[in-house]
């Protein structure tokens, strides 16, 4: 008779705590965070192309994620260190899918500046390596130490490309 109790009891505790477990929610800059594969191009004032991938980088690993005060009108840019080691604090608004700054912002990876503007994300107006359509990423960004500026190169460096999938063929 103990042992039936001791089983009606646990499966009670059991039924108990799994009912008191919270179910995990969304950011608040959820449709806009994510991984990334981008490429990075030179462009011109105008925004036109002048140096398709200049340092042979091909697609290049990135993020956009929420801040740890969770709040919709802000979210970090990364590129994780895989391609200028930058990591940016840049203005969000998740209703029109758009992100950046006005000005320059402290780079959190080491002492330099950053301008990222007119990022925007696009659902489902890119494709994959392996043909199949997923979320598109692009914005413009210019790093105070970045000397093909100052030489003329390009005026920014124009960033796109498309939300990954998860699939090795889209790697």
């Amino acid at each position: 008779m103990k042992k039936l109790i001791y089983i009606i009891l646990a499966i009670g505790v059991l039924g108990f705590a799994s009912c008191s477990q919270e179910e995990p929610g969304n950011t608040a800059v959820q449709p806009l965070a994510g991984q990334w594969y981008v490429t990075f191009d030179g462009v011109d004032a105008d925004g036109n192309v002048v140096w398709e991938d200049p340092f042979e980088m091909g697609h290049v690993f990135t993020l956009t994620y929420n801040l740890a005060s969770n709040v919709d009108n802000q979210m970090f840019v990364s590129d994780e260190g895989n391609f200028w080691e930058y990591k940016v604090r840049v203005a969000c608004d998740v209703n029109s899918l758009t992100f950046g700054n006005t000005d320059f912002a402290d780079n959190e990876y080491y002492d330099s500046q950053v301008k990222l503007y007119d990022g925007k994300i696009l659902k489902g107006a890119a494709t994959t390596p392996r043909g199949m359509p997923a979320d598109s990423i692009v914005y413009y960004v210019i790093f105070d130490d970045d000397v093909y500026i100052d030489y003329g190169y390009w005026s920014a460096l124009r960033v796109s490309g498309y939300r990954y999938t998860g699939f090795v063929e889209d790697n």
